[in-house]
């Protein structure tokens, strides 16, 4: 795994924004959410493609730093990087059964939708501050999902 140095970026917070740092958690809950998403997709999509697996594999990697960068942004701006379960939400019921080609094309389609979100999520936020150091993180993560969702749209053809 690369070295993550985030916690350097995160020094020049300009000032602590544990209000800020509350609206940064459905985001975090999100970059974990698609580090299971991948992974799952990356085991099961191995028997049929390990082109696409592989793909899911680094794409999993990705959402895991940045998982660890929101964490630490939400820490600069004195909240607490919490996992919690929002009220109504339930477990997903996974399909069971072969893998086939059509499940693949819903994995990668799945995926487009979830980094869609995430997108338009991340530049609401960005809207929402003016903190030029979390606006840097923002940035880099909304350009990050830019490029796995342009990854994943040109498998689609």
């Amino acid at each position: 795994m690369k070295q993550h140095s985030s916690h350097i970026r995160l020094r020049g917070v300009a000032r602590q924004d544990p209000a800020f740092a509350l609206l940064l958690l459905p985001a975090y809950q999100d970059a974990l959410g698609a580090v299971a998403s991948y992974t799952y997709r990356s085991l099961l999509s191995g028997e049929r493609s390990q082109e696409l697996s592989t793909l899911f594999d680094r794409m999993a990697t990705d959402a895991l730093e940045q998982f660890q960068t929101l964490g630490e942004l939400i820490v600069a701006l004195g909240g607490n990087p919490v996992i919690y379960t929002p009220p109504g939400s339930e477990a997903a019921v996974l399909p069971t059964g072969p893998l086939t080609d059509e499940r693949l094309r819903q994995f990668v389609q799945d995926s487009i939708r979830e980094e869609r979100r995430a997108v338009e999520d991340c530049e609401t936020l960005l809207g929402k501050t003016d903190d030029r150091v979390v606006r840097s993180v923002l940035l880099q993560t909304v350009r990050e999902k830019q490029f796995r969702l342009h990854t994943l749209t040109a498998l689609c053809g």
